[in-house]
């Protein structure tokens, strides 16, 4: 018989700000619910992470991509 452990996110993906890469899910065994935190980074979760990042700093770097993107696909321009 196998036994599922548990996987609660550190409070340093939590606190003092959450991290935007956590999701938080619970899953149930034999009627009794259990956390199964994850990171969407596909990295281990402990608290002095160098990915934490909240969701403001996600929508700002996402931001900043798409600017970029935008830049690159124009036409150069050459000396007048």
């Amino acid at each position: 018989m196998s036994r599922y452990q548990s996987s609660r996110a550190p409070e340093g993906c939590l606190l003092p700000i959450r991290c935007a890469h956590v999701d938080e899910r619970v899953v149930t065994f034999g009627g009794r619910t259990e956390p199964d935190d994850r990171c969407r980074k596909a990295k281990p979760m402990h608290s002095g992470c160098a990915w934490k990042e909240s969701a403001e700093q996600v929508a700002m770097r996402a931001a900043r991509d798409q600017f970029l993107l935008a830049a690159a696909k124009q036409p150069m321009r050459g000396p007048k």
